[in-house]
């Protein structure tokens, strides 16, 4: 069908005690692990991992506090974000691997490097938001955890549009919102993205 995108099964790990959110697209070759940038979860790299899934075994990983993984109270910091995606190779048996980072993701990539650079075969940045290279560990800013709350799922998604291009709508992009979101017993939501601008 036109416009369908196959994005895999929701899938979880618990690594040191929180609950993970990833996707695995499969794949030959060498394993890529993808990580998202600020706001973003691994459904955002829905329409480009199937492009790269011939070369490599594509795997995307939603850092604490966003999505479908567990909100917890700290954590997150450059460096608990790399000792959580080396976590996740460690449990899914990958001794080393391509990592590939969007925006914020690519300060993660560098500390995961930093740390663990016999884990890391090659890096590569998306969109970086900043040389990470002399700085590696940054805190996140304390307003990154504060989620916003909106009186319905669809006035969520009008705030968003209302901030991006209209060329980045599309399934994967959807599928990241709804990932993005609780849903209250009242009907409205709060946006568990760090900061609505940073989606």
């Amino acid at each position: 069908m036109p416009g369908h995108i196959d994005i895999p099964s929701d899938e979880f790990v618990t690594l040191d005690g929180v609950r993970f959110h990833y996707l695995d697209w499969g794949g030959d070759g060498d394993p890529l692990l993808l990580l998202a940038g600020l706001g973003g979860t691994a459904h955002v790299f829905a329409e480009l991992a199937p492009h790269l899934s011939d070369r490599f075994r594509v795997l995307a990983l939603t850092r604490r506090g966003h999505g479908l993984s567990d909100r917890v109270e700290g954590g997150h910091a450059l460096a608990d974000a790399a000792e959580d995606a080396r976590r996740l190779l460690d449990a899914l048996g990958i001794e080393r691997a391509h990592v590939a980072g969007h925006s914020m993701g690519g300060g993660e990539v560098s500390a995961l490097a930093a740390r663990h650079p016999g884990r890391v075969a090659s890096i590569v940045y998306l969109d970086g938001a900043y040389d990470w290279a002399d700085s590696p560990t940054p805190e996140w800013p304390e307003e990154a955890a504060s989620p916003e709350r909106f009186a319905s799922y669809e006035d969520y998604v009008d705030v968003v549009h209302s901030l991006l291009p209209d060329d980045i709508r599309g399934p994967a992009f959807d599928a990241m919102l709804r990932t993005s979101v609780e849903t209250q017993e009242d009907g409205s939501v709060v946006g568990t993205a760090a900061r609505i601008g940073d989606i």
